[in-house]
């Protein structure tokens, strides 16, 4: 080690680098009827506390009588470019479970949350594709539809 200022030890070590934020996106949903979304602005407060970058796809609060607005002013971003938006999230939340489309569109190693029927005839496909592209997942299973009294 050199000397600094007033013979102060000089260090050598490199300066750390700030971490990235990690992204968070909140896609609108596509299915049929579907009035839920994955996330509130009560949420997106919690995630942007916890120092997450939150993007929201403009319109996802729609049918949920979410403005665009009330996901702003809680923190998060509003973006149209979902292709953009998929490519770029480290964590992605859904209710629904993912569809071939979107997950073409995601990195590898990111993490996707939601539900997920495991009754469905494309629940095979979506979990060989997850596999391939190391796509971490976390799904609440949806069995109601297979329960019995």
């Amino acid at each position: 080690m050199g000397k600094g200022k007033k013979g102060a030890p000089k260090s050598t070590k490199k300066p750390v680098q700030k971490a990235q934020k990690l992204a968070v996106f909140i896609p609108r949903e596509t299915q049929e009827g579907e009035t839920r979304v994955a996330g509130t602005p009560e949420t997106i407060k919690t995630l942007v506390q916890h120092g997450l970058a939150v993007y929201v796809e403009t319109g996802a609060g729609e049918r949920s009588s979410i403005l665009d607005q009330e996901y702003m002013q809680a923190g998060a971003v509003i973006g149209k470019d979902t292709n953009a938006l998929y490519a770029s999230a480290d964590v992605i939340l859904s209710v629904n479970p993912p569809t071939e489309s979107p997950l073409s569109q995601v990195k590898e190693n990111v993490c996707w949350i939601s539900f997920l029927d495991i009754s469905s005839d494309t629940a095979k496909n979506i979990a060989k594709t997850l596999v391939d592209k190391k796509i971490s997942s976390v799904y609440t299973t949806n069995c109601s539809n297979s329960l019995t009294r």
